[in-house]
């Protein structure tokens, strides 16, 4: 099909002659898509892409058109009983939207780079470490939604309410009340030396006229509220030879600020800031060997705890409705916490060690005690400690297998193929299904009935609506292949008393059977995960939602990773060298809080 569509693309037009959104694009639109997502009370899936006359409209929505460009291009869309579309018109819309997300041309869009706070995360993080002290400052602040790409750290959600100045000032005397601040005060002069840790940049006499003349100990106070500690501040620096044109690069120790809150989620240590002091952050050479030693420290499993966990949803394994404890004795706390650290330290193990991020599908072992060994039924693993350990069963290792995300992706009282065929379309894939309609109703809440009916014949008679099974025809088929794990993620052959059927496929895709089959046709869309990859980490990294002007950046590091094996430490790499991470706009350089001073 590859040949064919490049092929194609040479018929559609020639690669020297634009395409326009309004002349060439939305004609063929208006025939082959408007018929089910168009203008007419015909809004199949909420979409009604009648709505953009232009192509700036269209830019405006990248997530959006670069699912159209997937599903056209692998011939998902339109589907089968739709208008047809040949290869020249399906080359055109593919090119078009592909060339009006990037043009290709002139210098790279930082896109926006919002004032951001420290979540509450980052705020406990930094503070611990400040102040060497096992306060936990994050249990204190309001807990903040995710924004973005779906992460807390989102500049969007982070906002400075009454509520969290209170709780703020609470944990600060709480965490300064708890440390022995004595290392601090056996140097010269301990209030500029932790205002240069605290505000993770150089200090001059006007940055510490607020706090001399007090108490050690009311100064650090005061300055763990301060906006220039609070808030991530960034100057800018002049451009040199080798920076990227029309973005301004920022300045070393904004750079050093978005190294350590991305890999450790917390302030730079010394070594860092004087690394940045010296300029060796401002070369390729001097930012990989800084990634590499902060990627070697223990404190870059926070990577792991705060990206991945959010990114693949095992943080909700606390945070959301628990399994019924009656239903599920065996979930204890002890089996809880050690899914939670299997998801963790197998993400950590692939950074840590430089393996190819494809083995969160598909690994050959996994972590395991004693505890979660027994839930999975493997022999010979004993002791409280979670060790790496050689399994044969492709059931396991790889997140398809991990209690944590099984368990985050059921009721308390049954699974659901729904919630988890969305999950893995939209966090594997990066393909989200739009909500359901207000009036699609809801499944029992327990799957233990008298009616005769298997989990999938119920759920078939629940989907029947059409404006439902146009989703539900995505979605089922990827859940129904996880059925054979339960609630609590331990297998099964049967469930409410009926053989499971595990056969599943993916969009578009040719028919499997279970967790291993789904496994294997998500290694055959390897490119699909990788790009989903990179835009969560992307956007984590970044702390804000992907814009159209990022997609250049999206696509160079996905091409780097799929040449590269999928070794993690390239997309690390990408992302640290990708201009949005390194620069800014020119017109958003003076950006500051109230009460801060952009430097």
């Amino acid at each position: 099909m590859l040949a064919a569509l490049l092929a194609s693309l040479a018929l559609a037009a020639p690669p020297d002659v634009p395409v326009s959104f309004g002349d060439d694009l939305r004609p063929v639109l208006a025939r082959a898509c408007f018929p089910c997502h168009g203008d007419d009370g015909r809004r199949k899936g909420g979409l009604d892409l009648a709505r953009f006359a232009t192509g700036d409209e269209a830019r405006r929505e990248p997530r959006l058109f670069r699912e159209a460009i997937r599903r056209v291009r692998d011939e998902e869309m339109p589907p089968a009983r739709g208008p047809a579309l040949g290869f020249a018109e399906r080359a055109l819309i593919v090119r078009g939207l592909a060339a009006l997300l990037d043009p290709g041309d002139g210098p790279i869009d930082p896109g926006p780079t919002p004032l951001r706070r420290l979540s509450r995360d980052e705020l406990g993080r930094t503070i611990r470490d400040l102040l060497a002290v096992d306060v936990d400052v994050a249990a204190h602040l309001p807990s903040e939604g995710g924004g973005g790409e779906g992460f807390d750290n989102a500049a969007d959600t982070l906002f400075v309410s009454p509520l969290f100045v209170e709780r703020l000032l609470g944990a600060v005397d709480a965490a300064v009340a708890a440390a022995d601040l004595s290392p601090w005060e056996s140097r010269d002069d301990p209030v500029a030396a932790f205002a240069r840790r605290a505000f993770r940049r150089p200090i001059d006499e006007a940055d510490l006229a607020p706090y001399r003349g007090r108490p050690f100990a009311d100064a650090v106070r005061a300055m763990l509220v301060a906006p220039t500690f609070l808030f991530r501040i960034e100057g800018t620096r002049a451009p040199a030879d080798g920076d990227a044109p029309g973005a301004v690069p920022v300045d070393d120790h904004a750079l050093a600020a978005r190294l350590s809150y991305l890999l450790w989620s917390t302030a730079p240590d010394e070594t860092l800031l004087a690394r940045a002091d010296a300029g060796g952050l401002r070369t390729a050479e001097g930012r990989a060997a800084a990634v590499a030693r902060m990627v070697a420290d223990p404190r870059s499993v926070a990577l792991a705890e705060r990206f991945a966990a959010q990114w693949l949803g095992f943080d909700r394994l606390v945070t959301t409705s628990a399994p019924d404890r009656r239903r599920f004795p065996t979930f204890t706390p002890a089996l809880r916490d050690a899914m939670a650290a299997e998801a963790t330290l197998s993400f950590d193990r692939i950074v840590r060690e430089d393996r190819p991020v494809f083995e969160l599908l598909d690994a050959d072992g996994t972590f395991l005690n004693a505890t979660l060994a027994a839930h999975y039924g493997i022999d010979g693993v004993e002791g409280d400690a979670l060790r790496w350990v050689a399994v044969d069963d492709r059931r396991r290792g790889g997140v398809l297998g991990m209690g944590a995300v099984l368990t985050a992706t059921s009721f308390p009282l049954r699974t659901s193929p729904v919630v988890r065929g969305a999950w893995v379309l939209e966090t594997l894939l990066g393909t989200p299904p739009p909500p359901p309609p207000p009036d699609a109703g809801t499944l029992p809440a327990d799957d233990v009935r008298d009616d005769g009916l298997s989990p999938k014949a119920r759920l078939e008679a629940h989907r029947k609506r059409e404006e439902c099974a146009s989703c539900h025809r995505r979605i089922d088929p990827i859940g129904f292949a996880l059925e054979p794990f339960d609630p609590i993620g331990r297998w099964r052959d049967a469930a409410a008393g009926q053989p499971i059927d595990a056969t599943g496929a993916l969009p578009g895709g040719p028919p499997f059977e279970g967790p291993v089959g789904l496994k294997e046709a998500l290694l055959a869309r390897r490119e699909a995960f990788a790009r989903t990859f990179v835009e969560r980490l992307l956007g984590y990294a970044l702390g804000r939602g992907l814009e159209a002007g990022d997609e250049r950046s999206v696509r160079a590091i996905v091409d780097a990773l799929l040449d590269d094996d999928g070794r993690s430490s390239v997309a690390l790499l990408g992302v640290v060298e990708s201009v949005p991470f390194r620069y800014r706009r020119a017109e958003a350089a003076d950006d500051a809080p109230p009460g801060g001073e952009p430097r």
